[in-house]
């Protein structure tokens, strides 16, 4: 029987939850690009422009290839990759950048210019629209042509087909808008309810504003008469306006066991609006020490 052998070709996305981590991938890769993540605020009818430095780490010359790409962000936080315009508040429209292709020698670098013109209301095609509102968003892609081969061989004298693989490096830069005097922000508790791992809790959140919302959420021990034992702070995570972000944490976590007992867990949300959200469930610890 006649060997095939199979090419895959792996992208590695750095962006704010990449496939690969940041740290395992880079350490590998040829360049970097940096800013990895753009917030820009701009009025209706007004200008943005900004840029991106890439690096090339080689010791050859490489060329570079540079398009745009929309994203949307699941509960879970993993980024689903579509074609541009695919979702309604897509940069894409909007967003210009040069160069598309260019070349660095070795240790060289260069800018990747990009220009966000956002429309006013004049320019809607019915005259009685408003301009758009709240947040939009795109990504730039950045792609080097030097791929680090990678292949797993059959043994020799076995049958069946070869694996070849080729780990081609992104950079997913995540652009996000923000329109200026129309934004909406709206946080929404959903549920908290126990996960299948003892101690294990999950807490839904809500974005039913316009804008992108990076809240900060921690949570809380209680007793029975509302004083705070014990607290586990999270990241700062982003929500996009109609998502939802599902917030996971343990008891394992906590600086300290608990004793066996009756508590209250609070999961609480500042979204910078003008009150904190929070979700509440009884907690019942018993032979576990907390844990």
């Amino acid at each position: 029987m006649t060997r095939r052998r199979l090419f895959w070709t792996i992208w590695a996305l750095l962006c704010g939850l990449p496939l690969l981590s940041a740290s395992s991938v880079s350490s590998g890769s040829s360049f970097h690009v940096s800013p990895l993540t753009a917030h820009h605020t701009a009025a209706p009818g007004s200008v943005v422009n900004d840029r991106l430095l890439v690096v090339n780490n080689a010791e050859e010359p490489a060329s570079y290839k540079v398009t745009i790409q929309d994203f949307t962000t699941d509960a879970e936080g993993g980024d689903t990759w579509s074609s541009l315009g695919s979702h309604p508040r897509s940069l894409g429209d909007w967003i210009r950048f040069a160069p598309s292709f260019f070349t660095l020698p070795a240790g060289g670098k260069r800018f990747v210019e990009y220009e966000i013109r956002v429309p006013g209301p004049e320019e809607a095609e019915d005259p009685h629209a408003t301009a758009p509102a709240g947040s939009h968003w795109s990504a730039l892609l950045i792609q080097t042509d030097k791929e680090r081969p990678a292949r797993a061989e059959i043994a020799k004298g076995q049958k069946g087909s070869s694996l070849g693989m080729r780990l081609a490096f992104v950079y997913a830069i995540k652009i996000y808008l923000d329109i200026e005097g129309t934004e909406r922000p709206l946080l929404e508790a959903g549920s908290l309810e126990a996960g299948e791992e003892p101690g294990s809790l999950f807490a839904t959140f809500a974005n039913r504003g316009n804008v992108i919302l990076r809240p900060r959420t921690w949570v809380e021990i209680r007793n029975l008469e509302g004083s705070v034992l014990a607290t586990l702070d999270s990241l700062l995570w982003t929500l996009q306006p109609e998502g939802e972000h599902r917030y996971s944490f343990s008891l394992a976590d906590l600086p300290e066991a608990l004793p066996d007992g009756r508590y209250q867990v609070a999961v609480i949300a500042d979204y910078g609006g003008p009150r904190l959200l929070g979700l509440t469930a009884p907690l019942n610890l018993k032979g576990s020490g907390g844990r």
